[in-house]
């Protein structure tokens, strides 16, 4: 197993962004799976008001491996405040 990071992509044109309007959105998940291709479903399946097939398009979201480092570092955080 790998755990992978799948965030939203930022700069998305408006016309064709997902998260927007960004309240009430998931914008980022951590997620151990045996492969990218399971990470990205049980993403989809996790999904808030989004349209939960973004998770599963590398257009709209990124699915990388989380690797450790030497470095100390936040991993994520992602908040949205109204």
């Amino acid at each position: 197993m790998k755990i992978y990071i799948l965030k939203a992509k930022e700069n998305l044109p408006d016309y064709d962004n997902p998260w927007k309007p960004w309240y009430d959105k998931c914008f980022g998940q951590v997620i151990c799976a045996n492969s990218p291709l399971q990470a990205r479903k049980m993403a989809s399946k996790e999904a808030e008001a989004e349209d939960h097939l973004v998770w599963l398009n590398s257009y709209y979201t990124t699915c990388r491996v989380l690797v450790p480092t030497t470095k100390a570092k936040v991993i994520l955080l992602d908040i949205r405040m109204a």
